[in-house]
C-alpha cells in the first residue's frame, strides 16, 4: 500500500486511522513519510493564522517567543502514507503532559550504516512527532543530540537506550505524590507483607508538586492545577533519608514490612488464623530475612490455610490443614497437619504431618505421605502409602503400596507392607545433578538437530560440486589458456569459476564445522556419563517384610540401554554392577550364615 502525498494535514491520526479502517491494515504497521511542512503564527487578539515565509520561519525556535502567551502556532503537513516493511525497533515517548519527550532505541537497535539512513532515521522520528500533534521545532538540535548518541552505539543495542530529545524550557506539568517501590510484584490492590532483610530500600515517596503556566509540545499554552499530597504514614521502624525531590524508606530491622492503605508499618512475627482469600495478603519478599510467620485454626474442621491463599517467609508454622491450590514458600516450615492434594510447598528444610500435595525441598521429614509427590535432597519418612519420591538419600520406615521411590545415593526402608512399589535407582534422584543432566539432554538434542540441518546444507552443496567438477575444470583450462597469453579473461568465466570455488570453500567450512559440531556431541555424551556415574556407589537396603509384586530398577540416562530391568527378589542390600549391567541382591539380614551373593541381572 502506498498513497499519494496528501496536502495540507493537520490531523495526522487522524487520516492514519481512516486508511487503517479502509485497507484493514493495523495502524501500528502503517509508516508515515512527510514530505514538507508549513507553520502559521497567530499574535494575540488576531483573527487568523498567518503562514511564516522563509525568513520567519526560526520564530517558532525562539523559546521567549514560543513560551509567552503572545503567539500561538500550528503547522500542517504535506504527507505520504506506506505499508512498513520492517518493524520499527525504536519508538518515542512523551512525558508530563508534553512537558517532555524521549527517544527510545530498543533492545537490538542496529546502527545506522550512512548519512543517508541517518537522514531517513530522522525523518522517522519526526514523522512519529507529527502524528501525536507535537510541533516540529528545534530540529537542528534534536538532530545534534540524536547524531552524537549514536556514536556511543558500537553496531547492536544490548539493553534499551533511552535519548532526550526535548524538555520544555518554561512549561512545567503539576504531577501528583507518588510513591516508587524497590521491592517486586508490589500489588496495589492488595495488603503488602513485604519479607526484608534490615537495611533494605522499600520505597521512595515524591511528593505532589505545582506546575510552571507555559506552552507544550503541542504548542498549547497551559495553566497547571493544584495538586493535594497524599503523603505515607510510616512508624518509627524505618530510617527516612531525604533527597532533592523525594524521601526515602529504609527498615531498620529485618522482618515484615506491611504497606496497605497508604501506611507502612512493620513486624518481627505475624499471626493469623484461617487466613483466606478475602483477607486479600499479598506476600513477597526475601526468604533469608528474619520473618515468622504463625497460622492457626480455631475450628478443627477448618483449614488453617484456606483455598488459593499463597504465603511466604523465612520461619513458617501452620498448626492445622493446607487447602487446595495453595502455595507455600519458606526456609524453615512446619505443617502439624495434612496438606491438599494441589497444594504446593517450597521450602529449604519442611516437617510435614500427612503430605498429600507437592514438595519441593532441601530436607524433609514427613510422618506419613499418602499419594503426594516430593522432590528432595535429604528425605525422612515414617509412613509412605502412595505418591512419588525423588531424593537423593531416602529414609522410610513403612512402606505400604503403590509408591514410586526414586533416589541416587541411598535409599532405607525398613519395613516393606505392601506391594506395587516401585524402587528406582536413578541419576535423577540428586537434585543439582537432575538439572546439569536436562540441560545436558538439551544440549545434544539441539547439537543432533543442527548437525541435520548441517548435513542437509553439505548435501546440496556436494551435489553442485559433482555437478559443475567437469565445467569448472573446463573454466579454469581457459583461464590457464588466458593467462599464458597474456590475453585478458572473460568475465564470464571469471564469475563462474569464482562460483565454483565459493561451492569449494563453503563444502570445507560446513565439514570443519561438521567436525566441531561432532567433537562437541561427544563430549556432551561424555558429562552425560560423568554426571551419572554418581548412582554406580548407590545402595538399597529393605531391612525386612518384602512382598512380591514390589519392582526394582536401575535407570541410566546414557545410554539407556544399560538400564537394568525389574527384578523380584527380597530383603536384603541392593546394587549395580556397572561391568556386568547387573543388578546385585546381596542377602545380609536373613540367613547369614550362607554368604553366598545371588545375582540377577538382565
Amino acid at each position: 500500500m502506498q498513497t499519494k502525498i496528501i496536502n495540507d494535514v493537520d490531523d495526522i491520526s487522524k487520516i492514519l486511522n481512516y486508511l487503517s479502517v479502509k485497507s484493514h491494515i493495523p495502524i501500528d504497521d502503517l509508516e508515515v513519510r512527510i514530505k514538507s511542512y508549513n507553520t502559521y503564527m497567530k499574535k494575540k487578539g488576531a483573527e487568523f493564522f498567518e503562514l511564516l515565509k522563509d525568513d520567519d520561519m526560526d520564530l517558532i525556535d525562539d523559546d521567549n517567543l514560543f513560551e509567552s502567551d503572545s503567539v500561538d502556532f500550528r503547522q500542517s503537513y504535506n504527507i505520504q502514507i506506506f505499508k512498513k516493511q520492517k518493524k520499527d525497533n525504536f519508538g518515542i515517548r512523551i512525558n508530563n503532559n508534553f512537558e517532555s519527550l524521549d527517544l527510545i532505541l530498543h533492545k537490538g537497535f542496529s546502527l545506522p550504516k550512512d548519512i543517508n539512513e541517518i537522514e531517513n532515521f530522522i525523518d522517522s522520528i519526526n514523522a512519529l512527532k507529527a502524528t501525536k500533534g507535537i510541533l516540529l521545532r528545534k530540529l537542528k538540535d534534536e538532530k545534534e543530540i540524536i547524531s552524537k548518541n549514536l556514536q556511543y552505539i558500537k553496531d547492536t543495542l544490548e539493553d534499551d537506550l533511552v535519548i532526550n530529545l526535548y524538555t520544555s524550557k518554561i512549561f512545567r506539568d503539576s504531577r501528583d505524590s507518588k510513591i516508587q517501590f524497590f521491592i517486586k510484584d508490589i500489588d496495589l490492590s492488595k495488603k503488602n507483607i513485604i519479607c526484608a532483610k534490615e537495611n533494605t530500600l522499600i520505597c521512595a515517596f515524591y511528593p505532589a508538586k505545582d506546575g510552571v503556566e507555559g506552552r507544550n509540545m503541542q504548542g498549547i499554552y497551559t495553566k497547571s492545577e493544584a495538586k493535594v499530597n497524599n503523603p505515607l504514614a510510616i512508624t518509627a521502624d524505618f530510617n527516612e533519608i531525604v533527597e532533592n525531590d523525594c524521601k526515602k524508606y529504609i527498615n531498620l530491622k529485618s522482618g515484615f514490612v506491611i504497606f496497605y492503605e497508604n501506611s507502612l508499618s512493620f513486624n518481627e512475627e505475624l499471626s493469623f488464623q484461617n487466613l483466606k482469600i478475602k483477607d486479600n495478603y499479598h506476600f513477597i519478599g526475601d526468604l533469608d530475612s528474619n520473618t515468622s510467620l504463625l497460622i492457626g485454626t480455631d475450628d478443627e474442621f477448618e483449614d488453617a490455610l484456606k483455598d488459593g491463599v499463597s504465603i511466604m517467609a523465612s520461619k513458617i508454622t501452620i498448626s492445622g490443614n493446607i487447602g487446595a491450590n495453595t502455595r507455600v514458600k519458606a526456609n524453615d516450615l512446619v505443617v502439624m497437619g495434612q496438606t491438599h492434594k494441589d497444594s504446593t510447598i517450597i521450602a529449604n528444610k519442611a516437617s510435614i504431618n500427612v503430605h498429600k500435595g507437592k514438595l519441593d525441598s532441601n530436607s524433609a521429614t514427613i510422618q506419613s505421605l499418602e499419594s503426594g509427590d516430593i522432590d528432595c535432597n535429604d528425605l525422612e519418612i515414617i509412613k509412605a502409602n502412595g505418591g512419588t519420591l525423588a531424593a537423593n538419600n531416602i529414609n522410610i520406615n513403612e512402606v505400604y503400596s503403590n509408591s514410586i521411590i526414586k533416589f541416587s545415593n541411598k535409599c532405607v526402608v525398613d519395613i516393606m507392607k505392601g506391594g506395587g512399589n516401585k524402587i528406582i535407582f536413578t541419576p535423577l534422584g540428586n537434585k543439582k545433578n537432575r538439572e546439569k543432566i536436562l540441560n545436558l539432554e538439551k544440549n545434544l538434542k539441539n547439537n543432533v538437530l543442527n548437525q541435520k540441518a548441517l548435513n542437509l546444507k553439505l548435501e546440496s552443496l556436494i551435489y553442485k560440486y559433482n555437478k559443475y567438477k567437469n565445467t569448472a575444470i573446463d573454466l579454469k583450462n581457459i583461464i590457464q589458456k588466458h593467462i599464458a597469453r597474456n590475453e585478458e579473461i572473460p568475465d564470464y568465466v571469471v564469475k563462474n569459476y569464482n562460483s565454483f570455488l565459493d561451492i569449494v570453500e563453503s563444502i570445507k567450512a560446513l565439514k570443519t564445522q561438521n567436525l566441531d559440531m561432532e567433537q562437541e556431541k561427544i563430549q556432551i555424551k561424555q558429562d552425560l556419563k560423568t554426571t551419572q556415574e554418581e548412582v554406580f556407589n548407590a545402595e538399597f537396603i529393605c531391612k525386612d517384610g518384602w512382598l512380591k509384586y514390589n519392582d526394582v530398577l536401575f535407570e541410566l540416562i546414557f545410554p539407556k540401554a544399560n538400564s537394568s530391568k525389574t527384578i523380584i527378589k527380597g530383603a536384603g542390600r541392593y546394587y549395580f554392577e556397572p561391568q556386568e549391567r547387573k543388578i546385585i541382591h546381596q542377602r545380609i539380614f536373613k540367613n547369614d550364615s550362607d554368604e553366598t551373593i545371588d545375582k540377577y541381572g538382565f
